[in-house]
């Protein structure tokens, strides 16, 4: 039996040698999955440190583009306002313009008319002018036509060619 001890000594080291190599090769097993996860998790923590800095920078151009973009389109509807403003005062000014042409068209016309108006009173005039000197002097129709037409142009001359005057003036 003496031999036998030898035997179960190194059966029960063999034994613990296993169980305590099995149990150091968990510890070292879980120490390099330890430092695997540690690593994993700095990279995943780096990883989100530098999506928070991307996002940051991200959210800093969209800032300075729209600051861009609002003052371009403030730009752009001034712009628009003063091209308004100066469309509707040119309006302004065409509308009066066209107003002061209708009056002085209106003018014109009325003008007209009272010189029709004094032409046709002036043939009535010479008419009954005639028709009385025909009666006076008993002159011959052609005659007293002669007469009154000569005395009517030397009265009525001047002021006939101050009214032609006028009216082209204020016609042209």
């Amino acid at each position: 039996m003496q031999e036998f001890i030898p035997l179960a000594v190194g059966i029960v080291a063999l034994g613990l040698g296993s169980i305590l190599g099995y149990y150091a090769r968990q510890s070292i097993a879980k120490k390099r999955i330890g430092t695997a996860e540690q690593k994993l998790q700095e990279k995943v923590s780096q990883a989100k440190k530098e999506s928070e800095t991307i996002l940051t920078q991200a959210k800093e151009k969209a800032s300075v583009l729209l600051e861009a973009a609002k003052r371009e389109e403030d730009q752009r509807r001034g712009g628009i306002f003063r091209t308004e403003q100066l469309l509707l005062k040119r309006e302004s000014v065409l509308d009066q313009k066209l107003s002061d042409y209708e009056q002085r068209e209106k003018e014109f016309r009325q003008k007209v008319e009272k010189l029709k108006e004094i032409k046709e009173t002036l043939e009535n005039l010479k008419k009954e002018a005639l028709e009385n000197l025909e009666k006076i002097a008993k002159f011959s129709k052609a005659e007293a036509k002669k007469e009154l037409l000569t005395g009517c142009e030397k009265e009525f001359e001047l002021e006939i060619l101050e009214k032609l005057k006028k009216l082209e003036q204020t016609g042209q």
